[in-house]
C-alpha cells in the first residue's frame, strides 16, 4: 500500500515529528514490510503505519474500507506484515503485537475505527491516537525494539553488545 508519490508518507512523518523523541522512535519500514511505510515503536506499543493519500470521503463498502467507493488496497498485506514483524520482535524479547494502522492523509473521515484488525484514522488523529493509549511497554523494551528495527541509539557504540 505504499504511497507512489511519497506525499502521504512525508505528511505522516511531519505529523509523527510531534511525538516525544525519548518515548517514541519512528523508522521507515524498508524491507521489513511491503505494505507499510513507517514503523513507530513507543511506550504505548509498536505500530506499522501505511499512508493512503486518496481524496474523498471514507466509507465501509461490504465490510471493507473505501475512499470515494474505491477500496483501500493492501489492508490484508498490512495485517500480515504486522504479524511477521511481531514475530521478529518477539524473537528479540520484545513481546506484544504490532498494530497495523492506515492513515488517511487527504480523505474526510469521522472518528478513528478498527476494521478487520486494522486501525483506520485521519492524519489529524494520528498522534493523539498513538499517545492516548495505556503504556504497555517499559522504556528498556522500547529501546530494544528500536534497535531491532535498525535505530542507532546514542551511547550504544560504547557498550559491549553493540
Amino acid at each position: 500500500m505504499t504511497d507512489p508519490s511519497g506525499s502521504g508518507v512525508a505528511e505522516i512523518s511531519r505529523e509523527l515529528g510531534r511525538l516525544d523523541p525519548f518515548s517514541y522512535w519512528v523508522v521507515p519500514s524498508g524491507s521489513l514490510s511491503t505494505a507499510g511505510d513507517l514503523i513507530v515503536a513507543g511506550t504505548t506499543g509498536v505500530f506499522l503505519i501505511a499512508a493512503w493519500p486518496a481524496p474523498g470521503a471514507f466509507s465501509l463498502s461490504r465490510g471493507r474500507p473505501a475512499v470515494e467507493g474505491q477500496p483501500v488496497p493492501g489492508v490484508r498485506a498490512l495485517r500480515s506484515d504486522a504479524k511477521r514483524l511481531s514475530a521478529r520482535l518477539a524473537a528479540s524479547s520484545v513481546f506484544g503485537s504490532v498494530e497495523p494502522v492506515v492513515c488517511l492523509t487527504d480523505a474526510a473521515m469521522g472518528m478513528p475505527r478498527t476494521v478487520k484488525g486494522v486501525r483506520i484514522l485521519p492524519i489529524g488523529e494520528l498522534v493523539k491516537d498513538l499517545t492516548a493509549r495505556p503504556r504497555v511497554m517499559e522504556q528498556i523494551r522500547v529501546r530494544r525494539a528500536a534497535r531491532v528495527l535498525g535505530v542507532q541509539i546514542p551511547g550504544d557504540s560504547r557498550r559491549h553488545f553493540a
